[in-house]
């Protein structure tokens, strides 16, 4: 786990740089909005260059759009007169590196943001979310990767009813931080074993 997060900030850091370093080699220096986002197009590119894999290139698309991130979280205001908005250098950012289903991951990453980003400083985002909270989110985003583990495992319907009954279980219990019986995880990880 240190190596996996160590490797993200690096990455982080690594799209940063790249950005600046896209500035002097290609004489990005008239300080308009264009200017930066080719200097991020181009950090895109550097940064994904050589991925071993799918999972290194995902890993790196994590990191850089957490970078961006950071960047965001460092004004109240998402406008700027010499860089593109933030939010939209994020939209960007996904868009560029050639995400085109509409659920990818990396949306939810980029709402995590924009949602930190407004509890940071107090802005309503609630709008985002259509009166749905960031923990009826989550369960959504929980119940979607249960039903995908169930059809993984090819689950029968019965399976499926009591794999079901236990998540429920397990969230109603986190919900009213009450402890977890040892025998509900085994259950849990007896049936998405099969997976």
């Amino acid at each position: 786990i240190i190596g996996a997060t160590n490797a993200m900030c690096i990455n982080a850091l690594n799209f940063i740089l790249c950005h600046e370093y896209s500035h002097a080699k290609y004489q990005l220096y008239n300080g308009t909005k264009q200017d930066e986002e080719q200097a991020d197009l181009e950090a895109i590119k550097m940064l994904l260059a050589g991925g071993e894999d799918n999972n290194d290139l995902g890993n790196k698309a994590v990191a850089g759009l957490l970078g961006l991130g950071a960047c965001m979280l460092l004004s109240k205001f998402t406008q700027s007169n010499d860089h593109p908005d933030s939010d939209k250098r994020i939209s960007d950012f996904i868009n560029n590196i050639g995400i085109h289903d509409e659920n990818n991951e990396l949306w939810a990453l980029g709402c995590f943001i924009y949602a930190f980003w407004g509890n940071e400083y107090k802005t309503d985002t609630d709008f985002m979310f259509n009166n749905l909270t960031l923990h009826k989110l989550f369960l959504s985003f929980l119940q979607k990767q249960v039903i995908h583990y169930i059809h993984l495992a090819k689950m029968d319907l019965n399976e499926y009813h009591i794999f079901r009954e236990l998540i429920c279980r397990m969230v109603y219990e986190l919900k009213n931080k009450h402890t977890i019986s040892k025998s509900q995880i085994f259950h849990v990880i007896l049936f998405s074993h099969r997976v």
